[in-house]
């Protein structure tokens, strides 16, 4: 308790349990007197229409075994999914020696819902490996991973998160433009490079090369 000026002065604090990231908290705080009357006194003051706001910030893990390695989103005529239908696509690569249990973790296209589409329970990818999530908003298409999300055909940004035991981490992240239909964009050299625009795609194998150097591609590298 500090003493300012002859008013006294109280700190208090409170442990907020676990929210995803991008998760929007309101809230305002209520003072009651220690006295017969029990007055209130609320800050802000308007707290009946007027709160503060904290959005929950995103934790960065130290490091990543999975990155997203190569995305395509005008693919018209590169790779067919396991409907025969030629949609979005996003590759993950294990750049690790384990295998990796993706259960739990999260991709989105959007900050804040980064819970947009989970990765089903017993995914598994070894090392080396790469895995094709389709973004074609038939998330209960089977076989194959289906995302509820399309990649903006005018560029944006796409995140992974980890799973939820470990505090919904920010694993990687990956912005791309509006390119070519076809267009690859992905990791030179593969699994660890920086995101640029590849002359080949190369979905399920390795990148092998890249026809500019990274350009306003923004990738998160713990």
């Amino acid at each position: 308790m500090a003493d300012q000026g002859g008013a006294s002065e109280r700190v208090f604090s409170i442990t907020l349990p676990v929210y995803p990231a991008g998760t929007v908290l309101r809230y305002y705080v209520q003072a009651m007197a220690g006295d017969n009357v029990g007055a209130l006194a609320f800050d802000p003051p308007g707290a009946e229409h007027d709160v503060y706001t904290h959005i929950v910030t995103y934790p960065h893990g130290a490091s990543s075994s999975i990155v997203i390695n190569e995305l395509m989103a005008k693919n018209q005529s590169t790779i067919a999914d396991p409907q025969g239908q030629y949609d979005d696509w996003i590759e993950l690569k294990n750049v690790s020696g384990q295998t990796v249990d993706l259960s739990g973790m999260c991709l989105s296209d959007n900050p804040r819902n980064p819970l947009k589409w989970q990765f089903p329970e017993g995914t598994l990818l070894g090392p080396g490996e790469y895995l094709l999530v389709w973004a074609d908003e038939d998330g209960g298409d089977e076989p194959g991973l289906h995302a509820n999300f399309k990649l903006s055909s005018s560029g944006e940004t796409i995140w992974l998160w980890d799973a939820a035991q470990n505090g919904f981490a920010l694993l990687d992240c990956a912005t791309f433009e509006d390119w070519a239909s076809d267009q690859p964009v992905g990791r030179y050299p593969d699994g660890v490079g920086p995101m640029q625009i590849l002359t080949v795609p190369s979905p399920g194998r390795p990148n092998v090369g890249s026809g500019a150097a990274a350009m306003d591609f923004r990738v998160n590298q713990p």
